[in-house]
């Protein structure tokens, strides 16, 4: 894997292992990747500048060396004692908005482990995910006598229901991938097989890296057919897209119309179809 511009952050290592694509890996192992403010201001960083370099076409988030751990969801020590006021002086530090806000780029979420509270809140915060068949899922905050405080209450229903996410939200409950999987919540499921022709080394040092498996290869697959699209028309499918979480069908349809005629006339529109008509594979890399 090449090493990515991006460095110097305490709880989040980065890398290119594809042109186009950067890797995040949430780096907290003693403390099961879990969330503190300096995660939330590295991660925001990092994902921020993706979306401003036009060079990247998509993010992978996966757990990095806590085996069997995505994100265990906030250092709960962080948060003892604090009164509400001190929670609201403090609310830039705590505030997990601003990891996603106005992100064009399409992000996706690589789950290799347990996920739990602000873990899974990251989960939903992406665009598409992957998990391997061993995740666990939880929204346990309500046994700490508060509940997730980082969107899950506002995105979970969208996905699941009201039903549905009052019980796991009210209750804590633990779920499985499987059961994620059906629900909607991930996109794929993976099963955690050895790949036995694989060279030794290469699966070490991988592994070594990410405490991940198949779940990392599928997402970089798909980051990889990010990575040869066009840019621009994947950013703009997922605004488009996403408006329909947040207007009425009548204002989404007209978004989506002005999104859509806006892509007409760009390089990439022109690559696109030209390419159709003269039956070969575009290439947008090359623009």
């Amino acid at each position: 894997m090449n090493t990515s511009p991006l460095s110097n952050y305490e709880t989040i290592l980065t890398s290119t292992p594809h042109p186009g694509l950067l890797l995040i890996l949430l780096n907290r192992p003693k403390s099961l990747n879990s969330i503190n403010p300096t995660l939330i201001n590295d991660l925001s960083h990092a994902l921020n500048y993706a979306n401003d370099h036009p060079e990247l076409y998509g993010v992978v988030i996966i757990g990095s060396s806590s085996p069997g751990v995505f994100c265990a969801g906030a250092d709960v020590k962080t948060l003892v004692g604090l009164s509400p006021e001190e929670l609201r002086l403090q609310k830039d530090k705590y505030d997990m908005r601003k990891i996603y806000q106005g992100l064009d780029i399409p992000v996706l979420a690589a789950v290799n482990g347990l996920c739990y509270g602000g873990g899974l809140e990251i989960a939903l915060m992406c665009d598409v995910v992957y998990c391997s068949d061993s995740t666990f899922f939880a929204l346990p905050e309500i046994k700490l006598g508060i509940f997730p405080g980082g969107g899950a209450t506002q995105r979970l229903p969208g996905i699941i229901g009201k039903s549905k996410a009052l019980e796991l939200i009210l209750t804590g409950k633990e779920f499985s991938a499987y059961e994620a999987e059906k629900w909607g919540i991930v996109s794929k499921v993976i099963p955690n097989l050895e790949d036995e022709d694989e060279d030794e080394e290469e699966e070490k040092e991988e592994e070594e890296m990410t405490g991940s498996s198949q779940v990392l290869k599928e997402a970089l697959k798909l980051g990889q057919i990010l990575a040869d699209g066009p840019r621009m028309a994947l950013r703009m499918a997922k605004r488009a897209t996403l408006s329909s979480c947040e207007l009425p069908l009548s204002l989404g349809v007209k978004r989506e119309r002005s999104i859509f005629n806006g892509l007409f006339g760009k390089p990439e529109q022109t690559e696109g179809m030209e390419a159709f008509v003269g039956k070969r594979k575009a290439n947008f890399n090359k623009l």
